[in-house]
């Protein structure tokens, strides 16, 4: 497949203290054609790739006609010194809020006091949070910790809108946990939980993506000789208690027994977000 590139004159081009653009048709022999990539790298590889002392910034094409023998785009060069149609720098973290979310514990860092009625003391029950009659630690709903990290990128719009582009993936990513580390964060700790994408032109989209992060923690003591090495951050532990008999206190004791760790919530790899380096 061939492309002819013929730069347009608009008038005499001019180029300020900014920048400025270099005009091109494109033209393609076959009528059928709607290769706007590689209609694109054919009017880069014809641009100069500095132009008044100014670097490319990529090329924003728009088909102007299709007819029985060929296909046309008009294409715009700009040039600058950094802004176009070149993407923003990727993985450009825009900021970041901080906000509490409802989750349930089952243990607590520590008892700090306890007592029983007459002055005995209050059952052992190794930190456990709400244990029922049947040894089960019921917990109690806390307040926990989120960082929302926001990413913002511009994206073209064939690249969001093509079969397997952008817009494919965060449909299938939405609601989903990092399985690999992903721009820079380990494993588990970010959670893909909101995005929203402009379309600011023909050509282009505005995207703001925002994850919800939580730390991964290590070394959790559970119980009398078990330790969890790592609880990766969006995972939930659950522990349950045996209850026994202590005859020398007569009173009925809560051990943490055995544990699990929960994958609440769908692990993928995350790529082709659209703002990755």
């Amino acid at each position: 497949m061939s492309y002819t590139v013929k730069e347009r004159r608009r008038g005499e081009t001019q180029f300020g203290p900014r920048g400025g653009s270099l005009w091109y048709i494109v033209t393609s022999d076959q009528p059928d054609n709607d290769d706007i990539h590689g209609a694109r790298a054919a009017v880069e590889a014809t641009a100069p790739a500095d132009q008044g002392g100014f670097a490319s910034l990529g090329a924003e094409l728009t088909e102007i006609v299709r007819m029985p023998h060929a296909a046309a785009w008009l294409a715009e060069v700009r040039y600058g010194a950094g802004s176009g149609f070149a993407a923003l720098p990727p993985t450009l973290l825009t900021g970041f809020t901080g906000s509490l979310t409802t989750d349930k514990m089952t243990k607590g860092f520590e008892v700090v006091a306890s007592g029983g009625s007459g002055g005995s003391a209050a059952p052992y029950r190794d930190g456990l949070i709400g244990v029922n009659s049947e040894g089960q630690a019921e917990g109690v709903d806390v307040l926990r910790p989120v960082f929302t990290r926001t990413f913002t990128n511009t994206l073209p719009v064939v690249d969001v809108e093509a079969s397997g582009g952008h817009a494919e993936a965060w449909l299938s990513l939405l609601g989903k946990v990092n399985d690999n580390a992903y721009l820079g964060f380990p494993p588990g700790t970010l959670l893909f939980q909101g995005l929203s994408a402009e379309k600011q032109s023909t050509n282009q989209y505005a995207v703001r993506v925002e994850f919800g992060y939580r730390p991964t923690e290590h070394n959790i003591q559970i119980g009398d000789g078990m330790m969890l090495a790592t609880l990766e951050g969006w995972d939930y532990l659950e522990i349950v208690p045996m209850l026994s008999w202590d005859d020398v206190e007569q009173i009925v004791v809560a051990q943490a027994d055995f544990y699990y760790v929960h994958r609440i919530y769908e692990r993928a790899t995350f790529a082709n977000i659209g703002i990755e380096p």
